[in-house]
C-alpha cells in the first residue's frame, strides 16, 4: 500500500500526518518507508529522528549568463515564470534558488549568451523563526550580499514587471 500527502500549500499538516501514520504503523510491525520530498523545507526527520547513513547533492540546471554574448535584450526574463533571472539595464541578474530547471531562458535568448549548469546554490544558515524575526530584512542573516543597511531596514518593493514585485535592495541599485 501507498500513501501519499501531497499539497503546493505550506503549514497544512502535511508532515504531522504522515510522520505520525509512519510512526503508528512501523509501531504494529508493518513495513514503513518515509520519503521527504519537499524541496524547501524536508523536516520529517525532525519528528521521526532517523539515523541518517548517507546525503546526496540534488541538482538542477541554472542559467548562466555569459555576459560578453548577452545584449540585454531581455527576453530572458520576459520568459522566466518563475523570476529566476531578471534583465535590469546593463545587468542581467541570476537567482538559482527561484530556478525550476525547465531552460527556457536559454531556449529563447537569440544570442545564444545562456546556458546551463548543474547546480542548485545551497543557502547557507538556519531560516529564522516567525516569532523572532531579525531586525531589517529578515532575509539578510542568510544573504551573501547583504548590506550594513539590510541588517537595520527593510527594503522597498522594486517592481521589475506589473505582474512582480520584489523586496531586496539589489534589485534598486
Amino acid at each position: 500500500m501507498r500513501i501519499v500527502f501531497a499539497s503546493g500549500k505550506g503549514g497544512t499538516g502535511k508532515t504531522i500526518l504522515a510522520t505520525n501514520l509512519a510512526s503508528v504503523l512501523a509501531d504494529q510491525d508493518h513495513s514503513v518507508t518515509y520519503l521527504d520530498c519537499d524541496v524547501e523545507a524536508p523536516n520529517g526527520h525532525i519528528f521521526l529522528k532517523p539515523v541518517i547513513t548517507s546525503r546526496e547533492a540534488v541538482t538542477i540546471p541554472v542559467p548562466e549568463v555569459d555576459e560578453a554574448r548577452c545584449t540585454r535584450c531581455g527576453r530572458c526574463g520576459e520568459f522566466c515564470q518563475s523570476y529566476a533571472i531578471v534583465c535590469l539595464g546593463s545587468a542581467v541578474l541570476t537567482f538559482p534558488e527561484l530556478c525550476c530547471g525547465c531552460g527556457g531562458c536559454a531556449l529563447v535568448c537569440p544570442e545564444k549568451a545562456i546556458r546551463e549548469k548543474l547546480k542548485l546554490n545551497e543557502i547557507k544558515g538556519m531560516v529564522p523563526s516567525l516569532t523572532d524575526l531579525p531586525s531589517g530584512c529578515t532575509f539578510h542573516p542568510r544573504c551573501p550580499q547583504k548590506m550594513d543597511l539590510c541588517t537595520r531596514e527593510l527594503p522597498g518593493f522594486f517592481q521589475p514587471r506589473p505582474d512582480h514585485r520584489v523586496a531586496c535592495r539589489l534589485f534598486g541599485a
